[in-house]
């Protein structure tokens, strides 16, 4: 009798300490709908996975009909076309979405197109949950590269280990944002902090000042937004996850130093048309010598080129060793852990005891970079 005692006791503790495991795994759903860049599904699957409690998941516009929406703490809505995105859902799937938020109790946040999704602007589709509106539709180009923004109060309360640092983030024509008519009860995150728009001298005065990311309590839920793309931007990808812990309703917790850097990058890069012709300079480079080669790996990081993530990893199977090394130092560089399957691959072929070393090292950087 007592050794079935001492089993069942075993058994209940192994039960009990499942259960709490699996109740902190929040999960979290990813959007994945006609309109959302693919790149902007992987990118924020990946981003999340910097949080330890997070379980992302990847649904569609049949699984809101479908009322998966109830298996999960909270969802996000990646870049790419808003519009295009809130057609796809249909105006049930919106309503879904709305009560998810509204009656609920649950969070979401969007990201870039997410934004405009979320937003509350007049004559545009949009979900009409963050109280803020954009105000530069005409301008739909507003540039891409890297643009420097600055936290409010609230911004600092909520990512205390930022500081007073310069702020850059990774923006691809994101939405300038300004609080919506009649509406009070949004916090302001953060700023623009200087005007970036491609027709500066017709839009000059405009950007400065507006909204950047943004939270609100509606309902019984909760919204926050942001217009560029922290989780493409090394050094504050973590942003994103600190995010959506607070439209959880979730204790915040500290991410690790490997990734809270925003000393990174020091300065604003617009992508003007001379940046452009250096891009795609670099982009014929990689088919070019070893030298070149190199280079193009390293200046589209340096320039903090959109498409470095999707050239660099590829590197890794170029036939010169100094390639590769060069392709495994910039995939830490740029955080890149949805490349970690690529590093491994690439570690299973390296004969080079130089780049098998440096292969394992980033295998190791990237890992630790997961929550």
């Amino acid at each position: 009798m007592r050794l079935l005692s001492l089993v069942s006791l075993i058994s209940l503790f192994i039960l009990v300490s499942c259960q709490d495991k699996n109740e902190k795994k929040y999960r979290i759903g990813v959007f994945n709908l006609n309109g959302v860049s693919p790149v902007c599904v992987t990118e924020t699957k990946e981003v999340l996975k910097l949080d330890p409690d997070f379980e992302p998941v990847v649904i569609t516009a049949v699984d809101v009909l479908a009322g998966k929406l109830d298996e999960l703490d909270a969802v996000m809505i990646p870049g790419g076309s808003g519009s295009k995105q809130l057609n796809n859902l249909g105006q049930k799937g919106q309503y879904i979405l709305r009560d998810f938020v509204l009656k609920d109790g649950k969070g979401i946040v969007g990201i870039c197109a997410g934004c405009y999704a979320l937003s509350s602007t007049e004559n545009y589709p949009c979900l009409g949950l963050s109280g803020v509106r954009v105000i530069e539709r005409q301008h739909y180009n507003t540039g891409r590269g890297l643009v420097e923004f600055s936290l409010t109060e609230k911004g600092k309360e909520l990512m205390p280990e930022f500081g007073d640092a310069n702020l850059h983030c990774q923006y691809y024509d994101g939405p300038v944002m300004g609080l919506a008519p009649g509406v009070d009860d949004v916090e302001i995150l953060a700023q623009y902090k200087y005007d970036h728009l491609q027709d500066s001298e017709k839009y000059k005065g405009k950007v400065v000042g507006q909204i950047f990311a943004s939270r609100r309590k509606v309902g019984a839920g909760r919204v926050a937004s942001v217009s560029g793309h922290p989780e493409s931007t090394p050094g504050i990808r973590w942003m994103i996850p600190r995010m959506v812990r607070w439209a959880c309703n979730k204790k915040l917790i500290s991410y690790s130093k490997n990734v809270v850097r925003p000393e990174i990058y020091s300065q604003e890069i617009i992508f003007t048309s001379e940046r452009a012709k250096k891009q795609s300079k670099y982009y014929n480079q990689l088919t070019g010598t070893t030298k070149q080669k190199i280079e193009a790996i390293n200046g589209v990081i340096d320039m903090a080129c959109w498409s470095a993530k999707k050239w660099v990893p590829g590197m890794l199977r170029d036939k010169d060793p100094k390639v590769r090394i060069a392709a495994a130092n910039g995939l830490v560089r740029l955080e890149r852990t949805d490349a970690i399957d690529d590093v491994k691959a690439a570690l299973d072929m390296e004969i080079d005891p130089v780049c098998l070393k440096t292969l394992e090292q980033a295998l190791k950087q990237l890992e630790n970079i997961k929550g």
